[in-house]
């Protein structure tokens, strides 16, 4: 509720700037960063506790979808399959699948499926991939403003950049419902349990700069 009042309460203010984009619709343009913390300042105006549930993600170009490394990759690999991706989900669900699994496999074949005395879930496997450069349909928010800002702002600096919000307490799947069983299961265990559901995953025992 807090988190609606607080974007109606963002979009009806005249003073901050909109502009339509083609991948998210209307979206607040802000010019500094000033403005930026004032915008963050205001989610603990509207409810303290809101910004403990906030994620935060920044990419360089606000031309670009909130794509993953894995989707990235398959569609330039299948274009055919992509071209409309929303109509060719099932089809593409199946070769983002199919990649994922070849992809745990050589990790644990190389050794990276063991860590602290025992052996990775799936979930925790793609997490460190990831964290290495590896592609996979992971999507890393941070709970860190200023990280999520340097990664908006470094790469391509006569761009917009895009810094997304996201209230991890309303996602439908949170770490509370994978640490009571489901990250022991595999990839496709959990998608089959909670598919089309986003799902928000914090690796409890891995490299500590991977929880910020």
């Amino acid at each position: 509720m807090f988190a609606d009042m607080f974007m109606q309460f963002v979009m009806n203010d005249e003073k901050i700037r909109k502009v339509e984009t083609e991948h998210f619709g209307e979206i607040i343009m802000l010019d500094d960063v000033e403005q930026i913390l004032t915008i963050a300042s205001l989610l603990t105006t509207f409810d303290a506790s809101l910004f403990s549930f906030v994620g935060w993600r920044g990419q360089a170009s606000l031309d670009w979808r909130i794509d993953s490394k894995a989707v990235r990759r398959l569609k330039s690999q299948f274009p055919a399959a992509s071209s409309s991706f929303d109509s060719n989900m099932p089809t593409f669900n199946g070769l983002l699948s199919d990649y994922e699994e070849k992809l745990l496999q050589r990790a644990r074949q190389r050794g990276h499926g063991y860590y602290y005395g025992r052996n990775l879930y799936d979930l925790e496997l793609l997490s460190l991939v990831q964290h290495y450069g590896g592609s996979t349909r992971l999507l890393d928010f941070s709970k860190s403003l200023w990280v999520s800002l340097w990664f908006a702002c470094t790469d391509k600096v006569d761009e917009d950049g895009l810094l997304v919000c996201l209230n991890i307490d309303r996602l439908s799947y949170s770490m509370a419902h994978l640490r009571e069983g489901l990250t022991s299961l595999s990839i496709k265990d959990i998608i089959s349990h909670i598919p089309n559901n986003p799902i928000v995953f914090e690796p409890l025992h891995l490299i500590p700069r991977m929880r910020n």
